[in-house]
């Protein structure tokens, strides 16, 4: 009896390791799967944290971009009423052709000034946004528009003394019209993107 007592015994201390070995390795299968969804969750928040300061970054970086523009913006609106004021100097009846040029030359050396920089702020907020984004569009419009308005006003030089072309001053206003509202629509985009909260 005693030799089954101990063969019994033999077994049941084979069965407890057996089973305290699965119990190990289920355990440390356990413990593999928690840790590496832990690690995984943690690089994900890792991951979502860098995107988010990322995005920070990126906002910030197109506010400054942005008040740059507004700012080019509102040079070339000053540049545009004084080369207004000109082209409707130089399209009054009666006023000699050098005078007409003299007031031509300063209107287009009004926006000459101005519409580099337009062009150039337009480029680079084409790179950040993409050409069809409505913010490049409206700037890229409003320096078409100023440019226009410097082409027509040229024709006003040709114009002989006693002549006066209403037309061609007209069409050099509406342009200037015309690049008014494309800085306005570009602002209103602007300051919509930018999303300042007061």
């Amino acid at each position: 009896m005693r030799v089954l007592v101990l063969a019994n015994a033999e077994g049941v201390a084979g069965i407890t390791a057996g089973a305290t070995l699965i119990a190990a390795l289920g355990l440390a299968l356990v413990t593999i799967y928690t840790t590496d969804r832990r690690l995984s969750e943690e690089r994900d928040r890792h991951i979502r944290d860098l995107d988010h300061d990322r995005e920070l970054a990126d906002l910030s970086d197109l506010r400054e971009l942005l008040d740059e523009a507004a700012v080019v913006v509102d040079q070339a609106r000053a540049s545009r009423h004084q080369a207004e004021i000109k082209v409707h100097m130089a399209s009054a009846q009666g006023v000699p052709r050098q005078q007409r040029r003299e007031y031509v030359e300063e209107a287009s050396k009004e926006i000459d000034q101005t519409a580099p920089p337009l062009i150039a702020m337009n480029a680079r907020l084409r790179v950040r946004l993409g050409a069809d984004d409505p913010i490049t569009t409206a700037l890229r419009d409003a320096a078409d528009h100023l440019q226009m308005m410097s082409v027509r006003a040229l024709f006003l030089q040709w114009l002989d003394e006693d002549a006066a072309d209403d037309d061609i001053a007209a069409r050099a206003r509406q342009e200037g019209i015309d690049f008014e509202q494309a800085s306005e629509l570009f602002l209103a985009a602007a300051a919509q993107r930018a999303g300042a909260r007061i």
